[in-house]
């Protein structure tokens, strides 16, 4: 295949296949990215048209008011990542956690990979999307299972601090966890102390919270979406309903967590 029309014509597959393809980054190896690929989607208007018009074939015929060349942003990564978990559950360009280790180091929270390395009994924070809540069928303790852009870490939640952070728990996506380390024989837990929801630092990966954070003052990162929301230093109502959609919208593509009894 040469192009996103000739896919459409020798497959047999509809135009909202042919789109789902696209949103899906599929057309990569033709050399178009999403955008370029969902763009080229909007031209297909019937099966019977021709791939080529004579016209196009005599590029020395000058015409006038000719239409310009389409000239598409490139999407940034971070919006090609929520599109890829959206249509495909995974991506393989970039793990969402990555994009905020920066401000996670700064706020003293150690990546799951290193947890080896924290001696035992020490206190610990780590932040992850929620991959697993698990609770035995014998035992009153939690599990909860966190990834990182580079590995898992495991978290033992004992009633009392589940029920005060319970909601956290079962309806984030992306948390902060702190509390004591625990190593056994080479098996680590984190038993949780505190929880924090970060969900909404999520919003930073949006196309939208990017344009606008390059557009203000500061950057983006790690401000977990207030640079790109605030007018003359102050969150408008505004702002902070942008916010909470973009947050939402990211939010919702982002693992829910498989729940296990």
């Amino acid at each position: 295949y040469d192009s996103v029309r000739d896919v459409w014509l020798r497959s047999g597959l509809n135009v909202g296949e042919i789109e789902r393809l696209a949103e899906a980054d599929a057309f990569r190896s033709i050399g178009l990215d999403r955008r370029d690929a969902l763009w080229a989607v909007r031209a297909l208007d019937g099966k019977s048209a021709a791939e080529k018009l004579p016209l196009f074939d005599r590029p020395e015929i000058r015409l006038r008011d000719n239409e310009p060349e389409t000239r598409l942003p490139v999407m940034p990564l971070g919006e090609h990542v929520i599109h890829d978990y959206r249509s495909l559950g995974l991506s393989l360009k970039a793990h969402p956690i990555s994009f905020f280790r920066g401000s996670l180091d700064k706020a003293g929270i150690t990546p799951n990979a290193r947890l080896k390395d924290v001696a035992d009994g020490k206190r610990v924070s780590v932040a992850g999307l929620v991959l697993v809540r698990q609770r035995p069928g014998t035992g009153n303790a939690i599990f909860l299972t966190l990834e990182d852009e580079e590995a898992v870490a495991n978290i033992i939640v004992w009633p009392r601090i589940f029920d005060r952070f319970r909601a956290v728990v079962m309806g984030s996506r992306f948390i902060r966890v702190s509390g004591r380390l625990q190593s056994e024989s080479g098996v680590i837990h984190i038993v949780a102390e505190k929880i924090e929801d970060l969900s909404h630092w999520l919003a930073e990966l949006s196309e939208e919270a990017q344009i606008a954070a390059a557009a203000g003052p500061g950057g983006p990162n790690g401000r977990a979406g207030r640079n790109f929301l605030t007018q003359r230093g102050k969150k408008t109502p505004s702002a902070a309903n942008d916010h909470e959609e973009l947050s939402r919208k990211a939010s919702s593509v982002m693992p829910k967590g498989r729940n296990f009894q």
